[in-house]
């Protein structure tokens, strides 16, 4: 290599010495942001499960002595026609007696028709044809507890749905009391198709992706763009070096 060549050399090298070193600590600092937002993620995810399950643990009792008691356990059709401009509506309303020391945990499954479609609140879980079924707790001293859902049906008629009742004290199901029995008929006289998911189903989905979080370290655009700038960097240092003193001075009046 000639004297020409090694300056050129020398001077394409220097400059890519001072650009990698000015875009170093950009790239380091946002490798850091990348790798503290993963670590707050897995973080915050891990302290929610353990706040969920802590409060589980604390919502059971000791085993009382007697079965539970409910001073309220209603479930009715409060809007039994169903048409294009109202659903059906099932409601009920549940309290534990006063003197009761532990939450009761109330279990409501519901046969429907063909055709039939229940659409609940975060209280009640949606469902389709064959069989819905809801589980929420009942605190005693906490008043009464109401549920609401939307009856659908794609097939006009009289349509009949029936209710069974479970409850039990919480963390005892081995003491659980049944009501079983209970039907109620709507007069189906246009056919009405489900609006959509229910509450209770978009809070599950929500959670499942925050806590599905992914765990590995994302790629920003920011270092992507500094790889391709050091790369065409790196193909122009190599370039001149092959280049001869002639090669440079071409168009140049002698």
């Amino acid at each position: 290599m000639n004297d020409t060549n090694f300056q050129r050399t020398f001077v394409a090298m220097a400059a890519l010495l001072v650009l990698a070193a000015g875009i170093a600590a950009p790239a380091a600092a946002q490798l850091q942001n990348d790798v503290a937002a993963a670590n707050t993620t897995q973080t915050t995810t891990e302290t929610v499960a353990t706040t969920e399950a802590a409060a589980t643990t604390q919502g059971e009792c000791e085993k009382p002595s007697s079965p539970p008691s409910l001073s309220q356990a209603r479930l009715y059709a409060s809007q039994k026609t169903i048409n294009k401009s109202q659903p059906g509506k099932i409601s009920g309303g549940f309290q534990v007696d006063p003197t009761a020391t532990c939450p009761v945990v109330v279990h409501i499954t519901m046969s429907v028709p063909s055709g039939m479609t229940i659409q609940g609140s975060s209280d009640l879980f949606s469902g389709g044809a064959g069989m819905v079924s809801g589980t929420f707790d009942v605190r005693p001293q906490g008043g009464i507890k109401d549920i609401r859902a939307n009856v659908y049906s794609t097939n006009t008629g009289k349509r009949t749905v029936t209710a069974d009742i479970q409850y039990w004290p919480k963390g005892h199901k081995d003491m659980a009391q049944e009501i079983d029995g209970m039907s109620f008929t709507f007069d189906v006289t246009q056919p009405v198709e489900a609006t959509g998911d229910s509450g209770s189903n978009a809070e599950s989905e929500t959670t499942a992706v925050a806590s599905g979080a992914s765990s590995s370290l994302p790629v920003s655009q920011n270092m992507l763009i500094i790889g391709g700038l050091m790369f065409v960097l790196l193909v122009a240092v190599l370039a001149m070096t092959k280049m001869s003193p002639r090669d440079i001075n071409i168009g140049v009046k002698k």
